[in-house]
């Protein structure tokens, strides 16, 4: 396998777990234990991005299910999301028809099914460390600006959609369906409805606002699903409200919300445990943290 292939695919950005680091270590709660390792370690599975082949009808569904709410721009963008993900497997099944297929291509197409999305979330990664560096700076100007904050706007979706957590809800809210196989589906549909999120995030930026959230006493910590909707933490029915958390170090996080409050405004030490707790609750299988102790209240916790 060529060394462009990423094995072990990160489905928390490495960057963004950076901010819980400390002597080349993050602490990280795992099956009833914490444990000290590299970033490495955590919050990646081999080749977790790989693509599968879509049948007929799971295509269809792509379409039916990802694009009802999209229109005009956004429809043709998410059409061809759904084309650029399976034009991979149209061009092999071409090759093989026409007799064509000889090891070097099937192993060049290989390479593709196992990078391709991972290549999409670098780019988008690379694309928006700045926003990222501007936040842990407590500056979030760029939200004023509409190409800075549409950038902004995937770039979080993508974040939210892309984890294990995510998918797991999916496989859980979508079944009976025969001939359908979620995990599939959702390698292609979750770009989809990270562009109608982004979009519809985008469009109501002046209603829900952006806000800094700084701790002094006590630390944030963070999980592989990084992102939450404070309104619903453990993903048993759909939320009739927004209000998106992102914790961004130990002592900083990003509230996105209709409410008003201070750009940058201090958080109580009970108002920190009420959304590590959120954390948790909304977590999959790992929880990060710069300190063995900030995540000692979570041991034996189900």
């Amino acid at each position: 396998m060529s060394s462009s292939v990423t094995k072990k695919q990160h489905y928390v950005w490495r960057a963004y777990l950076a901010a819980w680091v400390r002597k080349n270590k993050i602490y990280c709660l795992r099956d009833g234990g914490i444990f000290p390792s590299n970033l490495m370690g955590v919050a990646q599975e081999r080749y977790f991005y790989r693509l599968q082949e879509l049948n007929a009808k799971e295509r269809e569904f792509i379409r039916q299910f990802a694009m009802q709410e999209s229109h005009g721009a956004l429809k043709e963008s998410n059409v061809e999301w759904l084309q650029l993900f399976t034009k991979l497997f149209d061009l092999k099944e071409n090759l093989q028809e026409r007799g064509l297929m000889n090891r070097e291509f099937e192993q060049s197409l290989k390479e593709v099914e196992l990078q391709l999305e991972e290549s999409l979330h670098s780019m988008v990664e690379g694309d928006s460390k700045k926003y990222l560096d501007m936040l842990l700076s407590q500056n979030t100007s760029f939200y004023e600006d509409e190409q800075a904050a549409m950038g902004f706007c995937f770039f979080f979706t993508m974040q939210y959609v892309r984890t294990p957590r995510i998918l797991e809800n999916m496989k859980q809210g979508i079944t009976g369906i025969s001939g359908i196989d979620v995990a599939k589906v959702w390698s292609v549909s979750k770009i989809i409805v990270a562009t109608n999120m982004a979009w519809a995030m985008f469009s109501k930026r002046f209603q829900y606002k952006i806000y800094i959230l700084q701790s002094k006493s006590s630390r944030f910590i963070t999980g592989d699903q990084p992102i939450i909707n404070t309104y619903s933490v453990d993903f048993k029915k759909t939320p009739e409200e927004i209000e998106w958390f992102y914790p961004i170090s130990e002592s900083l996080a990003v509230l996105i919300s209709e409410s008003e409050r201070e750009k940058v405004s201090y958080v109580s030490e009970e108002e920190v445990k009420k959304y590590n707790e959120m954390m948790f609750k909304s977590s999959y299988k790992q929880m990060y943290a710069v300190e063995h102790s900030d995540l000692e209240p979570f041991l034996n916790v189900t």
